[in-house]
């Protein structure tokens, strides 16, 4: 069943409430005080079934005092039935509500000429001519005006068959991608706990969904439905439902707040926007002004930021701008939110959410706001390019997915051959990336000529010299290089596959090396330092890295001194074939034992053999270790590092 929700507004005492009651048979001003004062305060709800479907009518309140409550009804609806009195015709809160309707991107209307009992046919056609004047101001479908009255029953058939008619033409609305429920109403029923209403917006919902209630994330689920009084076991888009919540209390939930599916929505402090030209009889919008933004049920101070007055391709019309609010909000990207200035009580204008979890942007702003005009025509091609264009050709799908409005498991089809996916939620634009690629042998191999004796470079020296190109995307080219092999790294850095260091020495830089090694090898387990620490070069530090890299050194760390030595290799291999043969059959020994058995001193034999346990030569129990007889463990000593 289809079902449409209508939003029926107009002037005070035109005749709203009356109109309902006739069209649905139900009383929607429920309140003491709507009795007493003779007018509606609360939103008020009725529905009515036909062969189409059913329509959802919500009685918003015609009096300028609620004018809040208002917009929370109309913000939900499909289309609005607007209610202009015969006698009065279009009155000040007549063009308010006709303007909070346009707002909130409601292009559907059906306008009901009530009490038109009470004058002559020649009045109705002049009160018309009228009312439809007025509505041409407004983009709205053209609308039909339908003289009734609900006294007498007269132009009701009429009425209804236009409201049948407006409800099919307005099922394109766009929705969100998931459960989204504003809430207008909550309440605690007795034996069933809590209950909120609203319009759903998105959907469907079904019994027993896990749903949360944002901005505040109070996680539930559903334990009954209704929809016009009638229990049911789901309900579609677009229904007026009463939504039975598990495990929560009522005084924890407030008007504004929005059931939605706990997985599609994140909470924002910030949206980015297209904002449309205002009334011009109204305050225009101006930077940084506070306002009062009315989203959903929702009525939220914010601050504006105007990006740029005006779109290139529609000058005077409509504008990128930031809202700022003070709390954080939850919505959707299209959804529609009308502006109100709080110190004048006037409606400035109205707008679609571009972004409604916007970054901000303090650099490329002018790539920022090409990305929002892209996202302002929904062209997922042209989102992502635009994006790719702001960051530097690294784009992250939840951000395409949340401004193209597209779900974002079928992007990577979208996007075709034009970019690569990382399988953790990235794209890379390809020409970006194969660009960053040549940039990155290039500046690798200009480094690798300036430190010939360097073994690798580090990949932060990399990444460094390739900003503002995202950490991401070079590590998605080195994984490139990797896998055509034209690159080799481990934890030390990379370097070209092509890069030989020895090759590259000059006859002095490669007597130095050697006599770096024969120092090394001179020193056995007494180290010192290969070169003086206070003349020690650069190229001198390259050259033992280059020592370790070709595995002739081993590094190791005395962390009670928090010194750093050098052993050669064959120096640790012939200590760990000593240690063997002195104690592989005389069980445990100390490490003062091992020290003695080995000539050294303290700063070298413990950091020795806790790398003698990590390599699995010995085993370590409290201050006691013992030989392991295997023959993983007969095989000499390999150095932690690799070329």
């Amino acid at each position: 069943m289809m079902h449409t929700t209508i939003a029926v507004i107009g002037h005070v005492d035109h005749g709203k409430t009356s109109l309902v009651k006739a069209l649905t048979g139900v009383e929607t001003d429920t309140l003491i005080e709507e009795k007493t004062r003779g007018l509606s305060i609360a939103l008020g709800f009725a529905s009515r079934t036909t062969p189409t479907g059913r329509l959802h009518f919500v009685d918003a309140p015609g009096h300028a005092e609620f004018v809040r409550t208002t917009a929370s009804g109309i913000s939900g609806a499909d289309a609005v039935l607007l209610v202009v009195s015969a006698k009065d015709g279009i009155a000040a809160q007549t063009l308010e509500h006709l303007k909070l309707a346009h707002n909130f991107g409601i292009r559907h209307v059906a306008v009901a000429l009530t009490k038109s009992d009470l004058i002559t046919d020649a009045a109705k056609a002049k009160q018309i001519a009228a009312v439809t004047e007025w509505l041409d101001q407004f983009s709205f479908e053209p609308p039909t005006v339908t003289p009734c009255s609900s006294k007498t029953g007269d132009g009701m058939d009429a009425l209804v068959e236009r409201l049948e008619s407006t409800a099919n033409a307005s099922a394109s609305r766009l929705r969100p991608p998931g459960v989204f429920l504003p809430i207008d109403r909550v309440f605690s029923a007795p034996g069933a706990g809590t209950i909120v209403t609203g319009t759903l917006i998105g959907g469907p919902l079904s019994q027993d969904a896990a749903v949360c209630v944002e901005p505040s994330g109070l996680e539930t689920s559903v334990r009954g439905l209704q929809i016009a009084n009638e229990a049911t076991d789901s309900a579609a888009t677009g229904a007026r439902v009463a939504v039975n919540l598990r495990g929560i209390d009522a005084k924890s939930i407030q008007k504004g707040q929005v059931l939605c599916d706990p997985s599609l929505f994140q909470r924002s402090d910030r949206f980015d926007v297209l904002l449309e030209q205002g009334d011009p009889r109204s305050q225009s919008i101006k930077h940084m002004q506070h306002v009062m933004v009315l989203l959903g049920t929702s009525t939220s101070p914010a601050r504006i930021r105007l990006y740029s007055k005006t779109l290139e391709d529609d000058p005077g019309t409509n504008i990128l701008a930031q809202i700022e609010f003070q709390s954080p909000q939850i919505a959707y990207s299209g959804q529609r939110f009308a502006i109100r200035n709080p110190a004048a009580a006037q409606t400035l204008t109205g707008g679609a959410i571009l972004d409604p979890k916007a970054p901000l942007i303090k650099r490329n702003k002018p790539a920022h706001l090409r990305t929002l005009k892209a996202a302002s025509a929904g062209g997922v091609g042209d989102i992502a390019a635009a994006l790719a264009d702001r960051d530097h050709g690294c784009i992250d799908l939840e951000t395409l997915s949340r401004l193209s409005r597209s779900p974002i498991e079928g992007l990577a089809a979208l996007l075709g051959d034009a970019f690569e996916c990382n399988g953790t939620g990235l794209a890379f634009y390809c020409a970006t990336l194969d660009a960053v690629q040549t940039q990155y042998i290039e500046t690798l191999a200009a480094l690798h000529a300036a430190h010939p004796c360097k073994p690798q470079i580090s990949s932060l020296q990399i990444h460094a010299a390739l900003r503002p190109s995202p950490p991401p995307m070079l590590a998605w080219v080195e994984n490139r290089l990797r896998e055509t092999d034209a690159l080799r790294s481990d934890d030390q850095g990379v370097a070209l596959r092509s890069h030989d260091p020895i090759s590259m020495m000059t006859p002095d830089q490669l007597a130095t090396y050697h006599d770096a090694e024969q120092s090394l090898r001179d020193m056995g387990l007494h180290p010192r330092p290969v070169f003086d620490p206070e003349t020690r070069t650069a190229e001198q530090n390259d050259l033992l890295d280059l020592l370790t890299w070709k595995q002739r050194a081993i590094r190791f760390y005395n962390h009670s001194l928090k010194q750093s030595f050098l052993l050669h290799s064959d120096i640790v291999e012939a200590a760990q074939k000593q240690l063997h043969e002195t104690f592989a059959g005389a069980g445990s020994f100390t490490t003062g034992e091992a020290r003695e058995a080995l000539a050294t001193n303290r700063k070298t034999i413990v950091p020795l053999l806790e790398y003698f346990d990590q390599a699995g030569t010995t085993t370590r129990t409290g201050n006691l270790r013992e030989i392991v007889l295997s023959d993983a463990a007969d095989q000499p000593c390999a150095s932690t590092s690799s070329g």
